[in-house]
């Protein structure tokens, strides 16, 4: 069916962002083909929106809590975040932020507009905490304890960040 689109929703429709603008004209048109018509309007242009953006908003929380795959056997996981996250899940549903968000921002709270926490394991950060909104990173501080290291050198050669030296059977730097 050849579609005809009114001035108004021409001009509306230059005001979409280029890198949607082709898909979104797509998707108005099948919507106004599928109710037997084959000029577009303003009006369908804004119909059209009003029902993606609610159905863009119905799965948003207010907030994500993510962590990196760590707690299920990533071999660089220095610290276990389950217990964490949980927590964290909790205290965002007890928060109630998306009332916060509403209050705010409309009912139509989007989900880049959610709080975005996340965890990573280790340093390596494969989560990409460093671009959310509050990110954690885990770390630990390498030690030894003297009375328990027998010099045996079997950590030297596996310790990946070279951290661990020994020389003449004593432990010179961690």
């Amino acid at each position: 069916m050849n579609m005809t689109w009114d001035s108004e929703a021409e001009e509306t429709l230059r005001r979409v962002p280029f890198f949607v603008r082709t898909k979104v004209r797509k998707k108005v048109e099948e919507e106004v083909a599928a109710a037997g018509r084959n000029r577009v309007t303003k009006t369908d242009l804004e119909e059209s929106k009003r029902k993606h953006l609610k159905r863009l908003s119905e799965g948003v929380k207010g907030y994500s809590v993510e962590a990196c795959f760590g707690s299920s056997g990533c071999q660089n996981a220095v610290v276990a975040s389950a217990d964490l996250v949980s927590n964290l899940e909790s205290q965002m549903e007890k928060a109630d932020l998306l009332s916060f968000l509403r209050s705010q921002l409309g009912d139509q709270v989007k989900l880049h507009q959610q709080l975005r926490v996340t965890l990573a394991d280790c340093p390596n950060a494969c989560s990409q905490p460093q671009i959310k909104d509050i990110g954690i990173i885990g770390q630990a501080q390498v030690s030894c304890e003297p009375e328990e290291c027998t010099a045996c050198g079997e950590c030297e050669p596996v310790c990946q960040e070279s951290a661990i030296l020994l020389e003449d059977g004593f432990l010179v730097s961690i």
